[in-house]
C-alpha cells in the first residue's frame, strides 16, 4: 500500500518543519532526495544527526524522538536507503472516466437480487445488513471506489496493484474511503466476494477483479469525459479522502462562504430550499461569536442564513423572515381545522331527531 502519494511535497514540508513522528519513513524519504540532489553519503548522514537533534529539542514533540541519541540505528537506516534507487513518486492528481464515476454512483441501483438469491445470500451472511434486492448499498460502493483508487495510484508502481492487504491499513482504509468505524471489513469483504466483487487470496490480500469484469473500466480517457482528482495535501486532500470526494459527487457540494473548504451538501430538507453557506464548524464559531456583547449570531435552522439576536435569547431557532413565514403557515392551518371542526358541528346540530 503506498503511503504518501505525493514524495517530493512531503519532503519539502519536513525540510520546512521537520521531521514528524514517524521519523524512520523521513529519514528514508530524505535520504533519497539527498541522493538524487548529488550529495555524499557522509554529508547527507551528517545532515540527518543535525535534524534529529534539533527534533528531539523540540519542546512542542512528545518523548519519540529521545531514542535518537542512539545514531548507530540512524546510520543503518541512511545505509539501507541508500541502496534504493527507485525514484522518489510525485502523483499530483489522478484522472478518471465520467463513466466509471456514474458507474459507482449507480451501483446501488443497478445491482439486483432475485427474492431466492437474497434469501440464499442473508443465510450464508447473517452478519451483514442486506435490504430488498439490492445488496450494494452506499457505503459498500465506498469500498469499492477506495480499492479503485487505491489500484489505480499503485499501477505505475507496484508490481500487483489490484492487490489490497487492509488488515494492516484497515484504519488508513476506512478514512480514505469515508467509512463509519462501525463497518466491518471483514464480513463485508465476505459479502462482497459472494457478489464476485472481489477475490480473496489465502494471505487475505483483496484481488479488486472488478476492474477486470466491468467494460466500463476500459473505456479510454478523453477531454470530453476526463474527471480530476486533485491529490492535495495530507490529510485533507481530495485523493486522500477519496470516499469524501464521491459523496460530493452524489450529494452535491457548497463551499464555505466563512473558511473557503469544500463540504459535501447533506440536505435534511429533501424539497430543497436555500443552499448552506457555512460548514458545521463555522456554523458553530458563527453561534458563539458576540456572545457575551449583548448580542449573538445564530444560523436560522430554515434557510441557513445567520440572523442577531439578544445574548440572552434561548427560543430563537429562525430568522424572522423564516419565523414570520411559518407562523403565516401555523395560521393558517390553525384556521383550516377551526373550519373544519365548525363545519361538523353546523352538521351534528343540523342532523333531524328521529
Amino acid at each position: 500500500m503506498i503511503d504518501i502519494y505525493n514524495e517530493i511535497g512531503y519532503i519539502k514540508n519536513v525540510l520546512e518543519n521537520g521531521v514528524s513522528e514517524r521519523w524512520e519513513r523521513d529519514v528514508i524519504l530524505l535520504t533519497r532526495y539527498f541522493k538524487a540532489e548529488g550529495l555524499k553519503k557522509s554529508e547527507v548522514k551528517k545532515r540527518m544527526k543535525e535534524k534529529c537533534e534539533m527534533a528531539a529539542k523540540r519542546p512542542n514533540n512528545p518523548i519519540v524522538y529521545n531514542h535518537l541519541v542512539s545514531f548507530g540505528r540512524l546510520n543503518k537506516i541512511i545505509d539501507t536507503a541508500w541502496k534504493k534507487v527507485v525514484p522518489l513518486r510525485e502523483i499530483k492528481y489522478i484522472d478518471v472516466s465520467r463513466e466509471v464515476v456514474d458507474w459507482f454512483l449507480n451501483l446501488e441501483e443497478n445491482i439486483t437480487l432475485s427474492d431466492e438469491e437474497m434469501y440464499e445470500l442473508k443465510k450464508r451472511r447473517p452478519k451483514v445488513s442486506l435490504k430488498k434486492n439490492h445488496p450494494i448499498n452506499w457505503q459498500r460502493t465506498k469500498y469499492l471506489w477506495t480499492l479503485y483508487i487505491w489500484t489505480r495510484i499503485q499501477e505505475n508502481y507496484l508490481e500487483r496493484p489490484n492487490m489490497h492487504y487492509l488488515q494492516k491499513y484497515s484504519k488508513r482504509f476506512k478514512e480514505d474511503a469515508n467509512l463509519k468505524q462501525s463497518f466491518n471489513l471483514k464480513n463485508e469483504r465476505d459479502l462482497l466476494y459472494d457478489l464476485g466483487f472481489i477475490d480473496v487470496n489465502y494471505a487475505l490480500g483483496i484481488d479488486a477483479k472488478f476492474i477486470r469484469d466491468y467494460d466500463v473500466f476500459n473505456i479510454p480517457i478523453t477531454d470530453e469525459n476526463r474527471v480530476r482528482i486533485e491529490t492535495g495535501e495530507p490529510p485533507d486532500g481530495e485523493l486522500y479522502n477519496c470516499g469524501y470526494w464521491l459523496e460530493k459527487q452524489k450529494m452535491g457540494s457548497f463551499v464555505c462562504q466563512n473558511c473557503g473548504k469544500t463540504f459535501a451538501n447533506y440536505k435534511k430538507n429533501l424539497k430543497g430550499g436555500r443552499p448552506r453557506k457555512y460548514c458545521k464548524e463555522c456554523s458553530e464559531k458563527i453561534k458563539k461569536s458576540n456572545f457575551n456583547s449583548g448580542v449573538k449570531t445564530l444560523i436560522c435552522i430554515d434557510c441557513g442564513e445567520p440572523f442577531e439576536v439578544s445574548s440572552k435569547d434561548h427560543q430563537s431557532k429562525k430568522c424572522p423572515e423564516c419565523y414570520e413565514a411559518y407562523r403565516t403557515e401555523k395560521v393558517r392551518q390553525n384556521m383550516q381545522k377551526m373550519r373544519e371542526r365548525q363545519k361538523r358541528l353546523s352538521a351534528q346540530t343540523e342532523k333531524p331527531e328521529s
